[in-house]
């Protein structure tokens, strides 16, 4: 004696299919129904699967319903485990039934019975369980059967279709039943709540997109869905492909180098673009360089004298410059020493002649001066290295002091500048004197101590017996009397501190350079 498990048969009846593809045949409608009723249909679907070894070799189906309705039909199976067939066009009403007929391939005939009602705007699965019997007569198996109802989408909508990249889209639908959730899903933007019935959806890119809403149902045959289209428009402005205020043209693309720039400007040579049949485009205004005022390629080679150029071509025009050949085109000739190819007249190769102390050009990295003379103690000494003055000479002073006194000097203790006061006077003289006193308090090394400039004058002495005269052995005797403006000996001590006479802005410039200047400003 063999047994059998009940075979499950899930039967799904939707309303308004009026059509599906079934495999077997399947008999005439009995069921003479009216025109109203016709328009109220649904469909079966039915799936067949054996647990154990044994198959289905056939199917036999009969289903009965309201006002004498009747319909048979049957589905070859061949030596399958699995049986999946629809039937479409089944009119809407209660009190149907369905009896399914199989055999097996140990020859035991199997049948069953459900009963069912196809619904309007309504998914029924209907499970059918036959009972398989051995041939031996020892036994029967029975297992109970259930149904199911799927919701489906019902509505679909999106308001305004048509929104801008940035703007939101109103999206909304509806089930037919239940609470069962849905899932929004679709390119070109974001939906704030995908799981929503009703949400909104971001454009994020250009183009139209397509946006399904699906039964997001744990049922795996509860599959519905419904879709609606949207556009993401450009954004309003430049690049949008509508030519507006302040616009000379818009063609909607990103193509910087066609007739239309990206700036929604019509190309033209002097834009700063490459555009069409220009083969360069600088936007400077100069005509010299790399590419001219006519968007045209400089270069040497091409064939015609381009803005820069002597010439193009032949033998007395440089083929890699196209100057006519002399100093400068990097080739030695004539009289020429060197030819280094550039007009740099500070480097080892200044007028196409190898550079030297005397020539009267600085040589870059080599001299510190060049005056071109042999006068020393000029500023620039015969070996081309600067003349040291600190003391006063503002023109050839050390470039460390000259910086330090700018910092420091300028307004020192808080009042006075010092610079200004000695070297830019509108008194010519007063200058003069200052500078003199400055230099010569440099050379001798005198004064940049306590004592101060009254060193420079008093020598030994100190300043009481300083005022007696021929007590003053310093250096700067001479200087100190005419930058004090005086020849009373008592006068010139009092004068020292003056500063509306040069001693008084030598002796305050001398005591910044101690303070704050020693390293670069004091012997």
């Amino acid at each position: 004696m063999r047994f059998f498990k009940g075979i499950g048969v899930l039967a799904a009846l939707t309303v308004g299919a009026t059509t599906f593809g079934a495999c077997g045949s399947d008999s005439a409608n009995t069921q003479q129904t009216s025109d109203s009723d016709v328009s109220k249909v649904g469909s079966v679907g039915m799936a067949i699967t054996l647990p154990d070894d044994s198959v289905v070799s056939s199917v036999t189906y009969t289903i009965t319903g309201p006002a004498g309705y009747s319909r048979t039909g049957s589905v070859p199976v061949g030596d399958s485990t699995l049986l999946t067939f629809r039937l479409s066009g089944i009119p809407v009403g209660n009190g149907y039934s369905i009896a399914l007929a199989a055999t097996t391939t140990f020859s035991n005939s199997c049948a069953g019975t459900a009963a069912f009602n196809v619904l309007d705007n309504a998914t029924t699965r209907v499970s059918v369980l036959l009972v398989c019997g051995a041939t031996d007569g020892d036994g029967d198996l029975i297992v109970d059967g259930e149904f199911e109802s799927c919701p489906i989408v019902t509505a679909a909508g999106a308001i305004p279709a048509e929104v801008r990249v940035g703007g939101t889209i109103a999206l909304t639908s509806a089930i037919s039943h239940g609470d069962t959730p849905v899932l929004w899903s679709g390119a070109g933007g974001t939906f704030l709540a995908p799981n929503a019935y009703a949400t909104t959806f971001t454009c994020e890119t250009i183009g139209t997109h397509a946006l399904t809403v699906a039964i997001n149902s744990s049922e795996a045959a509860c599959t519905d869905t419904d879709v609606v289209e949207v556009i993401c428009s450009p954004s309003a402005g430049c690049g949008n492909g509508v030519l507006d205020l302040g616009e000379q043209c818009d063609d909607g693309n990103t193509v910087d180098t066609d007739a239309c720039t990206n700036a929604c400007r019509t190309a033209v040579c002097g834009d700063g673009i490459a555009g069409p049949s220009e083969e360069c485009d600088d936007g400077n205004g100069v005509d010299a360089d790399a590419c001219s005022n006519t968007c045209l390629t400089v270069a040497c080679g091409n064939g015609r004298v381009d803005p820069g150029e002597a010439c193009d071509g032949g033998a007395a025009c440089s083929a890699t410059t196209c100057q006519l050949l002399g100093c400068g085109d990097g080739i030695v000739s004539g009289s020429e020493q060197c030819d280094d190819g550039n007009s740099v007249s500070t480097d080892a190769c200044g007028s196409c002649q190898s550079a030297r102390c005397g020539d009267g050009a600085v040589q870059a990295g080599v001299e510190a001066c060049d005056d071109g003379n042999t006068v020393a103690g000029d500023g620039c000494e015969n070996d081309c290295t600067a003349t040291p003055s600190v003391g006063g000479d503002n023109a050839n002073q050390i470039a460390a002091c000259r910086t330090c006194r700018s910092t420091e000097c300028t307004n020192f203790n808080g009042a006075l500048d010092l610079i200004a006061g000695c070297f830019e006077s509108a008194d010519p003289a007063f200058n003069q004197e200052c500078i003199d006193l400055m230099n010569c308090a440099y050379t001798n090394d005198c004064g940049y101590n306590v004592a101060g400039m009254a060193e420079c004058f008093c020598g030994t002495f100190d300043q009481g017996a300083c005022q007696t005269a021929g007590n003053q052995n310093g250096p700067c005797i001479p200087q100190v009397y005419a930058a004090a403006r005086t020849n009373v000996l008592s006068e010139v001590i009092g004068n020292l501190g003056a500063v509306n006479l040069p001693v008084g802005m030598a002796f305050y410039l001398q005591q910044c350079d101690t303070d704050y200047c020693p390293t670069s400003c004091v012997p």
